[in-house]
């Protein structure tokens, strides 16, 4: 799991520069815009013989900026296993929120 955050983190950053990057933050912190947000959203195996041989990834990712996005959010689908969940504004801040699988089978 650890190493797919990794991937996913790497992508983000290259992906979306002066973007802020925050895995699971506490609900306290005060973000910065634009930001994105990721955490684990499920683990996927598959099983074969009562035993899990192949686990991926599954991550929540929203995007969160003011005004007009910065990058446009159809970016996020140049990482495979991405799908798009929902958007919605909210006190003026859009969120763009994904899905995206990582080392899924």
């Amino acid at each position: 799991m650890e190493i797919d955050r990794l991937k996913l983190h790497e992508y983000l950053i290259n992906t979306f520069p002066g973007f802020t990057l925050y895995y699971n933050p506490h609900s306290k912190l005060k973000l910065t815009y634009p930001s994105i947000l990721y955490e684990l959203q499920d683990l996927p195996a598959k099983h074969a013989s009562n035993t899990a041989y192949s686990v991926g990834s599954v991550f929540k990712v929203t995007m969160m900026y003011v005004g007009q996005p910065p990058i446009d959010p159809k970016t996020m689908y140049t990482m495979p296993g991405t799908s798009f969940s929902t958007s919605f504004t909210k006190d003026d801040i859009t969120h763009v929120i994904f899905s995206v699988s990582v080392n899924k089978i």
